[in-house]
């Protein structure tokens, strides 16, 4: 093994050596989740499975919903939508209070 850097550094001539072997030996072709020649494996937990398929089903899920936000344009330049400054007061300081008590 040859490590590169503004000090060049052979492996093969320290007492690194053997374990540097071991080390590559142990890492080349192992992949998560599968047992490969050793005792180590990865299992994970029911949680951690649901939490990728979470994940995974989440990366389906557009980051704008372009329906609703057409529909509140349109609305917006047409004039029906209308915002009621006291519930966006209300709105704002019950997020506040929330926030402080967390």
């Amino acid at each position: 093994m040859q490590i590169n850097g503004p000090k060049s550094l052979d492996v093969q001539q320290t007492n690194l050596a053997p374990a540097a072997d071991e080390l590559d030996k142990k890492l080349r072709g192992k992949k998560a989740g599968v047992q490969s020649g050793g005792t180590e494996t990865v299992h994970l937990s029911s949680r951690a499975r649901d939490i990728n398929k979470v994940r995974d089903t989440l990366k389906t899920v557009p980051d704008v919903r372009t329906d609703v936000v057409a529909r509140l344009k349109d609305s917006i330049a047409q004039g029906p939508y209308q915002v009621s400054g006291e519930k966006v007061a209300e709105k704002m300081i019950t997020e506040h209070l929330a926030d402080l008590m967390a």
